[in-house]
């Protein structure tokens, strides 16, 4: 004779977060030839998960999605890292920050 116990069992998992929610963008500004870094360190994944970040900016002359190669991501201490060095690189760039848990 067996007996059985059913269990309903759901795993889930919430998306990473900003602390901080700004309204506008956060204005940096990158002289030529110069390195800015910038702080992201205000984002909480509830379940303690390693958080990705990613950029993305949306080209309006080409409309496609295209990250400027003058920033980096260091992803162990949630920084970007500006570093102009190009004059094709003058201009506004609006970069969007897109956090994921993996």
């Amino acid at each position: 004779m067996i007996s059985s116990q059913e269990f309903y069992v759901e795993v889930t998992n919430t998306a990473p977060y900003f602390l901080v929610t700004e309204i506008a963008p956060i204005p940096i500004k990158v002289r030529l030839n110069r390195t800015v870094t910038q702080n992201i360190t205000s984002i909480k994944d509830k379940e303690g998960n390693p958080i990705t970040i990613k950029l993305r900016e949306i080209n309006s002359t080409t409309n496609t999605i295209t990250v400027p190669s003058f920033i980096q991501v260091f992803q162990e201490n949630q920084t970007l890292s500006f570093n102009s060095n190009s004059f094709g690189e003058l201009g506004i760039h609006n970069i969007s920050v897109d956090i994921y848990d993996d």
